[in-house]
């Protein structure tokens, strides 16, 4: 479901939401533009994936490696 909310229906849902359990608000960002431009917002969570891991035996110990890759 999508749609475009005035800023009265916004709140009332936003207060709705919050009146129920387990609902958190993570952020209230706010945007000042020049009139007539759009500004766009998004959140994003960035994930540390491993890409390649690799055990060793040596005649000294262990000797691990990993590779990571940030996006």
């Amino acid at each position: 479901m999508t749609g475009i909310l005035t800023d009265p229906n916004f709140q009332v849902v936003i207060h709705a939401l919050e009146q129920r359990s387990g609902f958190e608000n993570l952020a209230e960002p706010e945007v000042t533009t020049t009139s007539g431009r759009q500004t766009q917002m998004r959140a994003t969570d960035i994930k540390t994936i491993i890409t390649s891991f690799s055990f060793q035996q040596g005649s000294a110990g262990t000797t691990t490696t990993t590779g990571t890759t940030t996006p």
